[in-house]
């Protein structure tokens, strides 16, 4: 069974006041096509988690006899 049959799509009135209060937020407006082309790759901007790994060992009594 998908997980995706119980998404219930909101109805034509309900996708309006969605957009209307989309449309009235000033803080956080949609997206343009020129804003998302504007954007850069997420290679460029979030480092590769590799860089930040590093190699940890832990000594336990076993080591000391």
């Amino acid at each position: 069974m998908s997980r995706k049959d119980n998404i219930v799509m909101p109805s034509d009135d309900e996708d309006a006041l969605i957009n209307q209060g989309i449309s009235m937020d000033a803080d956080n407006p949609e997206l343009t096509v020129a804003d998302i082309q504007a954007m850069l790759p997420p290679v460029q901007v979030v480092p590769s988690p590799v860089a930040v790994k590093r190699i940890r060992s832990l000594r336990t009594e076993a080591d000391y006899e």
